[in-house]
């Protein structure tokens, strides 16, 4: 019984202009290794080179350059490599392409076209750090919408202001600021999700400048508060975490 299930990638085909001009920037930039080159011996549609890149086939073939589109191939690769990379292909002539603006959780990447418009991509992630990204992403847009609702905003309105102030690997902030009110929507990863019960915890034994835990949704680790003169109490603790201080407000 023959299968149909795809065994992996078996070779990748670039055409291209100049043939030589194209092996110089494989080996150069990428370090691959040249293993045939047809000459005028052509058993295809066009003379052709083949390379080794890791364990990836790559085929050149004589041809007409193509437009240039979003349609690419990435590698990865370490990022602490990218800058070197990055001088390599201003010395080659090739074009960088600026991507979108990104967040260090997607995995830094580098784009640039070569000499026919294909486009690569070097990147520093994977597909697990991507996935994870956008489900958190999905999340915060969650627990806007979920704000903002509790608030009877229209999220189209121009009547308040929506900035996000903290954006850290255990917690990410909103101040939003309304014509009568100051709003602070804060999520966290559900294992430290914990804070609104110690801000209430801290309010009932009258400490002060203790913001006011209007509502919060258990599903989306985030809860909604009022503002309490920006004061933040990492000013207090300088950074670190004083016991006795924090006893001494608890007490008083």
């Amino acid at each position: 019984m023959t299968s149909n299930k795809i065994k992996g990638i078996s070779h990748i085909t670039f055409v291209c202009k100049d043939l030589d001009k194209t092996s110089h920037f494989l080996k150069e930039l990428f370090g691959a290794k040249e293993i045939y080159s047809s000459g005028d011996k052509t058993f295809s549609i066009a003379k052709e080179k083949f390379f080794m890149l890791s364990d990836l086939w790559i085929a050149i073939m004589e041809g007409e350059s193509i437009n240039q589109t979003y349609n690419h191939i990435a590698f990865n690769v370490d990022e602490k490599s990218l800058p070197t990379f990055e001088e390599k292909i201003k010395d080659l002539n090739l074009k960088i392409l600026h991507g979108r603006s990104r967040k260090q959780d997607e995995g830094k990447s580098l784009y640039f076209y070569d000499y026919d418009n294909h486009l690569f991509e070097l990147h520093a992630g994977d597909l697990e750090a991507r996935l994870t990204f956008y489900r958190d992403k999905i999340q915060e847009q969650s627990a806007l919408t979920w704000a903002f609702q509790y608030l009877n905003l229209e999220k189209t309105s121009t009547e308040f202001e929506c900035k996000k102030i903290i954006d850290t690997s255990y917690s990410s902030a909103y101040k939003i600021q309304t014509p009568k009110n100051s709003y602070y929507l804060k999520q966290t990863p559900p294992d430290l999700f914990a804070e609104p019960q110690i801000l209430n915890f801290l309010k009932q034994h009258g400490c002060k400048n203790i913001p006011l835990v209007l509502a919060r949704n258990n599903d989306l680790c985030c809860f909604l508060m009022m503002a309490s003169g920006d004061i933040s109490l990492r000013k207090y603790f300088n950074g670190n975490i004083n016991l006795d201080i924090l006893k001494q407000g608890i007490a008083n």
